[in-house]
């Protein structure tokens, strides 16, 4: 279906299914990559409903453990003291968007009933200044799990600065706070 129209922009036909069909290619990728990411990512609307959920944003959800998805659909808060740094950070983030701003709002700890280490919360207002009325408002939050199990600091070290192994060893008695002629004398150099 080709709708002819001009505008400043293109200037000539637009071809409404190749655009459409462009618009589903990248959300398929924006997803796939989504998936892929460690980081467990939500995309919630102004009264925190779930839109978008990446895989392990999934599993954490599943656990039930300080964060679960209401019957609603919502993002929900066992504890009370972080439900409401929660729900204030979401409306922050709301009036970002509403306003223009590019401002994200503080962090947010989320305590967990299983008495492991918080979650962290991070918030990012998505769409800020579009024109009202327009697409609803939408926050991208971030969920760091300081249990989750990290990559090794060599392997890090390696694919970020290219150390050779010896490197590494090294660098990570530095970051235990050893001088260098002390590692020199650890090392038998």
């Amino acid at each position: 279906m080709l709708i002819e129209r001009r505008t400043p922009e293109v200037g000539g036909p637009i071809d409404l299914e190749q655009r459409l069909a462009r618009s589903e290619r990248v959300l398929e990728a924006f997803e796939q990559a989504l998936h892929t990411t460690g980081t467990a990512c939500l995309l919630l609307d102004e009264s925190a409903r779930v839109i978008l959920c990446s895989r392990r944003a999934e599993s954490i959800l599943a656990e039930e453990d300080g964060l679960a998805l209401s019957r609603t659909g919502r993002l929900s808060v066992q504890d009370a003291f972080s439900a409401a740094a929660f729900r204030g950070a979401v409306r922050h983030a709301i009036q970002e968007v509403l306003d223009g701003s590019r401002r994200s709002p503080d962090p947010v700890r989320i305590e967990r009933p299983s008495g492991k280490r918080a979650y962290n919360l991070f918030f990012h207002p998505c769409n800020p200044g579009l024109p009202r009325p327009g697409p609803a408002p939408h926050v991208l939050v971030l969920v760091t799990d300081p249990e989750a199990a990290l990559p090794s600091l060599d392997r890090m070290l390696t694919s970020l600065y290219g150390l050779t192994p010896a490197e590494c060893r090294v660098t990570r008695k530095l970051l235990d706070g050893m001088s260098p002629n002390q590692i020199a004398e650890a090392l038998g150099v």
